[in-house]
């Protein structure tokens, strides 16, 4: 094992000789302050410091150092960080946290011990961390507008919840309607006596479906700078929501992934695996990576499998699956549909092509 290691940090420290840089650096982010533990090629401490977590404070610090690899995990200053790094010629490495366990999961955990674990797996094991690519500011812009609306989906559904739960606990119900016809269907029923009381909400709940539909004609413009979400609606079921998360979580680059199968691991619809001898325990999914866009993509497995669903042989498979008996059957195949559609949709992306619904079936299949 102590020889297998050795040949890996030789085989690192000769890639980084190539490159020039003769440090790596650990850096565990924080909100207000990061901690720095900067190693040399030899495995000695060089410095381990505290710094602010801000632009001017971590380019007056790299600014003066030669060319160096600082790993860090991925979160909410990650990408601007990398890009700051990346223009003061250092070779930033963003880490994937799901792969990070000796760090997320440790039983002695703190910001020093953290970085100093950073640099180690930078020096001797960087191919252990599982890179992730940082977006574009434009692309990181773009999301924001899919992430506000989602924020505002999630408001409206609360306050809504709110008023039907005060009207049953006094023996008032409303009836069933989508969330932005809520105000129009459910004001006239609610009793006199509580309209001055719950008016506020209503007018809050108008509000806010006002300014969703003002992100989705937003959306519908951002899918015209990005061709690629047209070959995605083909499928019936994948709006421009849908389809614009899709292609912004792949940075609008289709070769982000190596092959379309793995689509569905990177946005957690893959189940666990916990085999252990004779035993192989059917687990949920994984649930990693964007949690938005793998509730969308379920939300369109659910209408591609609902009545007004087109037929196509991704229904029918996935029908097929729900057919199978079973209390959970229905939910199973949902989430397997996801999976499926997240693989199909890549290759259309890949392809150039619009969906067709009985690809390579016989006359005889698709009538």
């Amino acid at each position: 094992m102590k020889k297998h290691s050795k040949t890996l940090t030789d085989v690192s420290k000769r890639m980084l000789i190539e490159k020039g840089m003769n440090m790596v650096a650990g850096l565990d982010l924080g909100d207000k302050y990061s901690h720095l533990w900067l190693l040399d090629l030899d495995g000695r401490v060089v410095e381990s410091k505290r710094i602010r977590t801000s632009a001017p404070a971590l380019e007056k610090y790299f600014s003066v150092w030669a060319a160096m690899r600082v790993v860090f995990e991925a979160g909410t200053h990650a990408n601007w960080i990398y890009r700051l790094l990346e223009r003061l010629g250092h070779e930033p490495l963003m880490a994937d946290t799901r792969r990070l366990a000796l760090i997320t999961a440790s039983l002695s955990k703190d910001d020093r011990a953290d970085a100093e674990r950073l640099a180690e797996l930078g020096l001797r094991m960087p191919e252990m961390l599982n890179c992730v690519q940082p977006c574009s500011v434009e692309i990181q812009r773009d999301r924001v507008v899919l992430k506000a609306r989602d924020t505002l989906i999630a408001t409206r559904t609360k306050l809504i919840n709110s008023v039907r739960g005060t009207l049953k606990s006094l023996g008032h119900r409303l009836p069933a309607c989508d969330g932005a016809a809520f105000v129009r269907k459910a004001g006239p029923r609610i009793p006199a006596e509580l309209n001055e009381t719950l008016r506020p909400l209503l007018l809050a709940i108008q509000h806010v479906s006002d300014e969703i539909r003002r992100y989705d004609k937003r959306i519908e413009q951002l899918c015209e700078r990005y061709p690629a979400t047209l070959r995605l609606r083909s499928i019936r079921g994948v709006g421009p929501i849908t389809a614009l998360a899709y292609v912004l979580h792949l940075n609008n680059d289709p070769r982000l992934l190596r092959t379309s199968r793995d689509a569905g691991p990177r946005l957690g619809l893959r189940p666990k695996r916990r085999d252990s001898g004779a035993r192989s325990p059917e687990l949920s999914i994984t649930k990693s990576g964007d949690r938005m866009l793998r509730r969308l993509l379920v939300q369109c497995a659910q209408y591609i499998l609902g009545r007004h669903g087109q037929d196509s042989h991704l229904r029918r498979w996935g029908l097929r699956l729900a057919e199978r008996g079973g209390k959970s059957a229905k939910r199973k195949a949902i989430v397997a549909t996801a999976r499926k559609l997240a693989v199909l949709l890549h290759v259309l992306w890949k392809s150039d092509t619009n969906f067709d619904p009985f690809y390579g079936a016989g006359p005889r299949q698709a009538a």
